[in-house]
């Protein structure tokens, strides 16, 4: 397998990233809306190899526009942080063995210090080209990241417990409004990290993983049930006690 240039469609952070990443290796091409280039998306999505990096609440339109300008042979990858819906939407539009999802598990800011060590997910399906997934399983290998293969369900099941309820508690404390202080504990400053990865990241991509993967409302349950359990473990406040005396 033969890949000389890469079309990335969605060039926000991760985007931006990807290209830094492919850099040396590859001719690139790429797309954001609002471009002045009115033939931008054509040029990214006829590359041999098309990247789809939106946000996963808009997959579905951008891959309806994009649709067209892919070549049949092409190799199509995502980089959603979720896996069931972009294998929906792409086994709805392409021939699913041209077609390999993956998630980095890393960011901008974890990527500053360098790739090496870390991982990034393989989801290929049933019908995935054994070639296609070797040469990007190789590839990121060679760029110093460790590849995991597994299935979009059981990367979905996995996140929903990880990326989802992390997400969820970092906006939880930033609707708390909680904020550092000089007799800080390390664990609060581990909080208060969990906190800004959360804002960091954009409104889209926290409500893409709590509606997008099938698992999340289910841990969303778990954890409301479970602060109730905790609660209820804490008994009456002695509180209550001293006002009716009073």
């Amino acid at each position: 397998m033969h890949i000389k240039t890469v079309g990335i469609i969605g060039f926000g952070r991760f985007g931006r990233l990807l290209a830094d990443i492919f850099a040396d290796d590859f001719e690139l091409r790429y797309y954001k809306r609002g471009l002045a280039n009115p033939n931008a998306l054509q040029e990214a999505a006829s590359a041999d190899a098309v990247f789809f990096s939106v946000a996963m609440l808009y997959l579905e339109e951008v891959v309806k526009k994009a649709k067209p300008f892919i070549r049949s042979d092409a190799a199509i990858l995502d980089v959603c942080s979720v896996k069931l819906h972009p294998e929906r939407v792409f086994r709805e539009h392409f021939d699913m063995k041209n077609v390999l999802l993956t998630h980095p598990m890393f960011g901008p800011d974890s990527a500053k210090s360098g790739l090496t060590n870390l991982p990034i997910v393989l989801c290929p399906n049933a019908d995935t080209r054994p070639d296609l997934l070797q040469y990007w399983d190789a590839y990121f290998r060679g760029k110093g990241l460790r590849a995991i293969h597994m299935s979009s369900d059981a990367h979905d099941r996995n996140t929903a417990t990880s990326l989802c309820l992390t997400q969820l508690l970092g906006r939880v404390l930033e609707r708390m409004k909680v904020t550092s202080s000089e007799i800080d504990t390390e664990s609060f400053r581990n909080l208060l990290n969990i906190r800004d990865i959360a804002r960091n990241d954009s409104m889209d991509l926290f409500r893409g993983l709590q509606i997008l993967n099938p698992y999340a409302k289910e841990m969303r349950e778990v954890f409301k049930t479970s602060l109730e359990a905790i609660e209820a473990l804490l008994g009456p406040d002695p509180q209550d006690g001293l006002k009716d005396r009073e």
